[in-house]
């Protein structure tokens, strides 16, 4: 998956814009702005959407649980720990 990116599938800014997988092609919808927060988690924001996150739906904590955008909370449904493999 060297090629690929994650993505909201639109550029648009509202909320409920699922994240998937796709081809990158280095569009902003594929750019990701990483924001420390606190604790040692990080903001994932899209370039093309900055006042929003990659978040949990439903704050979800089961396994396949839909990630999408939403406007910035500040939940833990919204906060990420980068790590390296």
């Amino acid at each position: 998956m060297a090629d690929s990116a994650a993505f909201a599938s639109s550029t648009s800014t509202a909320n409920g814009i699922n994240a998937d997988i796709r081809t990158c092609t280095g569009a902003d919808n594929q750019r990701w702005i990483i924001s420390a927060t606190s604790g040692g988690f990080c903001r994932l924001s899209l370039a093309s959407s900055t006042g929003s996150a990659l978040d949990v739906a439903g704050v979800s904590t089961a396994n396949g649980a839909n990630v999408h955008q939403w406007a910035w909370t500040g939940g833990n449904n919204q906060q990420w720990a980068i790590q390296a493999p």
